[in-house]
C-alpha cells in the first residue's frame, strides 16, 4: 500500500516517466499507479471482448502480474495506445483458445464500424462510447434492437439473423440500417452535449 506521499509523488508521473522510472529502478509501486490509472480502462476492454466480468478480471490481473517484464522488453513511444494494443491482444488470444475457428479480424471490424466516428470528433474514450451503445441500443425499436445486438454483439450474420427471427434479408439489413443510424444521432447528440458543457465550464 502507498503512503499519501508516495501516492502523490507517482501519481504526479506522466506515464512515459512511469515506464521510465520502473525501467531505472524495478519499482512496483509504478505498476501499482499505472494499474489506480488505467486498471478500469482495461477491465472496459476486456468485458467487451470476452463477455464475462469474471473472465475480463482475470485477463487484467494476469497482465498487470507480467506488466513490469513488458514494460522492460519493449521501446513504447505512446503507452496509452501500446497498452490498449495490449490487453485487446490478450483477450483475442483467448478467444482463439475458446474457438479456434472464430474470425477474430470480423470481431474486430464489427466493433470498429458500429463506433465509426471522425476520430477528432471522439471526446470520449471507445470503451465509454461502446457503453453508451449499449444503453442506446434499449430505446431502439425492438426489430431493430433485436438485429443490432445479433449483428454487433454476437456476431451473427445476416442469413443467421433472418432465420433466427424469422424474417427477410432486407427486413435484416434494413433493422440494422436504421438501427445504426438512430445510435450514431444519439451518439452525436451525447458529443455535442460534452462540447457545449465543457466550453460552459470554461
Amino acid at each position: 500500500m502507498l503512503t499519501i506521499f508516495q501516492r502523490r509523488k507517482f501519481n504526479s508521473f506522466s506515464d512515459e516517466e512511469l515506464v521510465s522510472a520502473y525501467k531505472k529502478n524495478r519499482d512496483n509501486r509504478c505498476i501499482g499507479v499505472i494499474y489506480e490509472r488505467y486498471g478500469y480502462l482495461l477491465l472496459a476492454i476486456s468485458i467487451k471482448y470476452l463477455k464475462n466480468k469474471e473472465d475480463a478480471e482475470d485477463v487484467v490481473m494476469d497482465l498487470f502480474e507480467r506488466l513490469g517484464g513488458k514494460l522492460v522488453k519493449h521501446e513504447i513511444q505512446n503507452f496509452k495506445s501500446w497498452l490498449h494494443s495490449t490487453i485487446r491482444n490478450e483477450c483475442l488470444m483467448i478467444l482463439r483458445k475458446r474457438n479456434p475457428k472464430l474470425q477474430l479480424e470480423d470481431v474486430e471490424n464489427r466493433i470498429n464500424h458500429l463506433v465509426e466516428i471522425d476520430e477528432k470528433e471522439l471526446l470520449i474514450e471507445k470503451e465509454i462510447m461502446l457503453n453508451l451503445i449499449e444503453s442506446s441500443i434499449l430505446h431502439l425499436k425492438e426489430e431493430q434492437k433485436k438485429c443490432v445486438e445479433l449483428f454487433y454483439l454476437d456476431q451473427k450474420s445476416y442469413v443467421e439473423i433472418a432465420d433466427g427471427l424469422s424474417i427477410s434479408l432486407n427486413q435484416v439489413k434494413s433493422a440494422i440500417q436504421n438501427g445504426k443510424r438512430m445510435l450514431k444521432i444519439q451518439i452525436e447528440n451525447y458529443i455535442q452535449k460534452n462540447k457545449t458543457n465543457e466550453i460552459e465550464s470554461k
